[in-house]
């Protein structure tokens, strides 16, 4: 019996390493093969090959869609392979216009040094263009996330930094990434010392927007951190006002 390769799903780029694969057991394979080509007519190439149900795929030209393949081995070296989509390079460049998102606003606002605040953090999450607001989505939905950040009244006016924080969750895995100013979304250790802004501002406002992410993720589950710090230099420790408790949605098959 040939083994047979469905539910291939590829990331399009918030996960921290570059393009994560995952798929669905295939009953009988002994193991999967991995192509990438630029589209469906080109010769594919060879990557690697895993025992497992999951891979990441790093590199690439930015801005390049790739194609990849996936191919169960079994005992006799045959199966279906099946094709996807990713990203595996810079994704295209943020718009500057913010989507008017349904905010909802967190509770517990926060500083990392424990003084007291009375900044107010609220996050968006739709799939719809913001007719509605939900935190839950499927693999095929187009979700766009924004947050705003209100200042406490003594920061407004200073030079400032915004910080988004996500931590994702699939299957066993976790993984820390953090937004940085290129849009793109890095690894990160948990040190508030290297954490990556996500957008500079010169004098913060009364109310700063900012749109996180548009588009489709894998399946998972996610909490996220939104915050904001007056500038430090590089290197220096941050003091962050965030909220306490993340912002929690989730993707399905």
């Amino acid at each position: 019996m040939p083994a047979n390769l469905s539910g291939l799903s590829a990331s399009d780029g918030i996960d921290p390493e570059g393009v994560i694969l995952s798929w669905n057991a295939s009953e009988g394979a002994t193991s999967y093969e991995i192509y990438v080509a630029t589209t469906l007519e080109a010769q594919r190439d060879f990557i690697t090959e895993t025992s497992s149900t999951e891979a990441v795929i790093t590199g690439g030209d930015p801005g390049v869609i790739y194609y990849f393949f996936v191919f169960p081995v079994n005992s006799n070296g045959g199966g279906t392979g099946q094709w996807d989509t990713g990203f595996n390079g810079e994704p295209e460049p943020k718009p500057d216009v913010v989507p008017d998102i349904p905010q909802q606003t967190l509770s517990k606002i926060i500083r990392t040094d424990g003084s007291a605040t009375e900044s107010s953090i609220s996050i968006g999450a739709s799939s719809d263009n913001g007719e509605t607001s939900t935190t839950s989505f499927t693999v095929d939905d187009e979700i766009v996330l924004t947050a705003k950040v209100f200042p406490d009244d003594d920061d407004v006016g200073k030079e400032g930094e915004l910080y988004v924080v996500l931590r994702t969750t699939v299957g066993i895995k976790k993984s820390f990434t953090a937004l940085n100013e290129d849009g793109n979304w890095e690894a990160w250790n948990a040190s508030l010392r290297t954490l990556p802004a996500a957008m500079s501002v010169e004098a913060l406002e009364s109310e700063e927007e900012i749109l996180i992410y548009s588009g489709s993720l894998i399946a998972g589950n996610r909490l996220m951190y939104v915050g904001y710090s007056l500038f430090t230099s590089d290197g220096d420790k941050p003091v962050i006002t965030t909220s306490q408790s993340p912002f929690k949605f989730d993707v399905s098959d």
